[in-house]
């Protein structure tokens, strides 16, 4: 059956033969006959399969133009797409116009602002992030978290025309004129006495983390981002918010849709798929599904 009206692209670079940092073997993205590719032009090059240009975008990447293709035979691809969050917008854009109705997009976590412009997310667990399976389920478990911090529920059209840092105090909104926390030379304005909200547009600083978790409760401003992928800390500063996520909402929530699997890594032999897949489905209300069985366990 051929994938009308479906198309893939990447944030960064997907399906080469090695990775770039650990120099190992990768899989490559294999493509079906009709399925729509949205890829820099010289990564073509690379592509075993047959296609035909549908257009040529004014997106530059390293690897050249972004160019739209169709695939009109069985093969594998290279697929190098827009790097920034701007770009990417444009190209979905431009696929809609193609009558593509469903755009699926590769990206690595540490690209998460790429999620902003999703309908929905599927969080993959690598067995290569450590070689302790504990540190791996807590790890994800932290992330699963995160991702799915709730839409705030009553000030979502007070903060519609709000761009910068805002403070809540009285029953009123006041914007401030810095646009991060980054902007700021102190943050002690912010974590006073009387602040019952804070809205911070970008991202959160160690600095800021830290000293809002040490206030004392009845204190505490509740906060409220713009975005999920705002929090940025490191795994023990992460989990250590995790406790407090119930004084946090989001804006732009994601709509987190399943967990992928995968217990193999480079570096060891593969966990045990069953204890995985088992340890995942225990922290996470999501679908879990293996990869490399490409099999729904729940």
């Amino acid at each position: 059956m051929e994938p009308v009206g479906l198309a893939i692209t990447s944030i960064g670079l997907d399906g080469e033969e090695t990775d770039q940092l650990t120099a190992l073997p990768k899989p490559e993205i294999r493509v079906r006959k009709g399925l729509v590719v949205a890829t820099a032009e010289k990564t073509l090059a690379k592509a075993t399969c047959t296609y035909e240009s549908l257009r040529d975008l004014d997106i530059d990447t390293p690897l050249g133009r972004i160019q739209i293709v169709r695939v009109t035979s069985h093969g594998s691809m290279l697929v190098g797409g827009p790097s920034t969050v701007t770009d990417l917008e444009v190209l979905l854009e431009e696929l809609h116009a193609e009558q593509i109705h469903q755009v699926w997009i590769d990206g690595a976590f540490s690209r998460q602002s790429s999620t902003m412009l999703s309908d929905g997310v599927i969080y993959a667990v690598g067995g290569a992030y450590s070689n302790d399976l504990d540190l791996v389920i807590d790890h994800a478990k932290t992330d699963i978290q995160i991702l799915s911090i709730p839409r705030v529920e009553h000030d979502q059209s007070a903060l519609a025309s709000i761009h910068g840092i805002a403070i809540y105090r009285h029953g009123v909104w006041k914007e401030r004129h810095e646009s991060s926390l980054f902007e700021m030379s102190s943050i002690d304005t912010l974590l006073t006495e009387g602040i019952e909200k804070i809205y911070l547009p970008g991202a959160l600083t160690e600095e800021f983390v830290k000293t809002w978790l040490k206030m004392p409760s009845l204190t505490r401003p509740k906060l409220i981002l713009s975005h999920p992928t705002g929090i940025i800390q490191d795994r023990v500063l992460r989990g250590f918010l995790c406790r407090y996520l119930d004084d946090i909402r989001v804006l732009h929530p994601i709509s987190l849709v399943a967990i992928t699997v995968n217990p193999s890594s480079p570096y060891r032999p593969d966990f045990d798929k069953e204890d995985m897949l088992h340890r995942l489905q225990q922290i996470s209300k999501y679908p879990v599904f293996n990869l490399r069985e490409e099999g729904e366990t729940s």
